[in-house]
């Protein structure tokens, strides 16, 4: 049986986490810093769900429908008739709501 190099001798004792003493005359633990840091403190990305999706979109439909009859209340003091009123909303919608 060949007698291993000094080389293989090295990093067989590595691989233990031993090495060689200052004078070289006994093994050691291999003394190294290990440091571990904390996970970072970010928020974890949570998915949104097709529920939650879904739960949105009918909330802020209902919100709107509900501004929409209490604006439809208010309009309809200032205008007198119905016929008037229902044109008045009509131009509201082809104008885009106002908003150009």
């Amino acid at each position: 049986m060949p007698k291993p190099s000094n080389l293989e001798i090295m990093e067989k004792a590595r691989e233990m986490g031993l090495k060689l003493s200052e004078d070289g005359q006994s093994w050691v633990p291999i003394d190294e810093l290990v440091v571990q840091l904390p996970p970072p403190r970010h928020p974890a990305y949570v998915p949104v769900t097709s529920r939650q999706i879904l739960t949105r979109i009918i909330f802020w439909t209902f919100f709107c429908v509900l501004i929409g009859v209490l604006a439809g209340m208010y309009a309809s003091t200032l205008v007198e008739s119905s016929l008037e009123l229902f044109c008045f909303l009509f131009l509201i919608i082809l104008s885009g709501g106002g908003s150009g």
